[in-house]
């Protein structure tokens, strides 16, 4: 395919793998994506040695890549899919304003560190309640005022429901309701006018979202700013709170005397950089141990 592509100019960059994580549960060690990007990369490069590479960062993140000229890797960025309130978190404007405080204030500072070109390949608020268009702006300020590079999932679909709804995924969509033929038992001409419709439909937009991205002046959003602490993001095993600061990220059962399981998400160093569920200890096993 590189070879292929490779004196093709509308080819703005190669992005090696999407969403290298499956179903949320299965991913691939940091050792297993790092060394079969490496293979990528030194494949591409036997023929084209001009377009850009992409790695996908894993739901870990990108730190286990490094820069990328610590590996002799040479014009390779990074390129992640965020989707907070949707995999992780409420669907709220605090969830927005934790995830742009803690996690992208220092993933833009780490690109910078390392000179690294970086592409937020798919991200959207969806919820208005979360923020919404206005919410769908500062992210895109964001991005731009780091340099980098962000798309939007998605700019079309293409439903069977006509028109533009609330909570969505897109900028325009049909216009109309769709009819799917059935294409194992309609008629060629039924399948053909369908393929022609495609092409020639109407489309709503949303408009809200279309004046909030164009607009010289983002719409008013206030958020809630969190403490950020420089240095590069790492991983780690809490066996006790310590001095790590912490906030309830959500409570299974409400807290009673029994101290049922609560999650925990840890700030380390300027990100929420690990995530852990303790089961801690009720009162009654603490009793029963000291009996023991």
């Amino acid at each position: 395919m590189a070879e292929h592509y490779r004196t093709n100019p509308t080819i703005a960059a190669y992005d090696l793998l999407n969403e290298p994580y499956g179903n949320h549960g299965d991913e691939p060690s940091d050792s297993m994506l790092v060394t079969t990007m490496d293979e990528l990369i030194h494949a591409i490069r036997q023929v084209d040695q001009e377009h850009l590479i992409l790695c996908a960062g894993s739901l870990r993140g990108i730190t286990m890549f490094g820069a990328p000229a610590s590996r002799g890797w040479k014009n390779v960025g990074y390129t992640e899919h965020f989707y907070p309130g949707l995999f992780g978190g409420v669907p709220a404007v605090e969830t927005h304003a934790r995830f742009i405080s803690l996690n992208l204030r220092s993933k833009m500072a780490l690109i910078q560190q390392w000179k690294a070109p970086y592409l937020a390949g798919e991200f959207n608020v969806v919820f208005d309640k979360a923020g919404g268009a206005a919410m769908m702006r500062r992210y895109y300020d964001i991005f731009a005022s780091h340099g980098c590079a962000a798309t939007m999932w998605a700019y079309k679909i293409v439903k069977h429901q006509g028109g533009r709804h609330p909570n969505n995924w897109y900028m325009v969509t049909n216009l109309d309701d769709l009819k799917i033929p059935h294409f194992r038992t309609d008629a060629k001409e039924e399948i053909e006018s369908f393929f022609r419709t495609v092409g020639t439909m109407g489309y709503a937009q949303d408009d809200e979202l279309r004046i909030a991205l164009t607009s010289s002046t983002p719409p008013a959003l206030a958020l809630q700013e969190y403490p950020f602490i420089s240095g590069r993001p790492r991983r780690i095993i809490c066996r006790s709170i310590g001095i790590v600061t912490i906030w309830v990220d959500r409570l299974s059962k409400a807290v009673n005397m029994f101290w049922p399981r609560i999650r925990w998400r840890f700030l380390v160093q300027g990100t929420m950089s690990s995530r852990a569920t303790m089961n801690v200890i009720s009162f009654r096993r603490r009793q029963r141990t000291a009996l023991n």
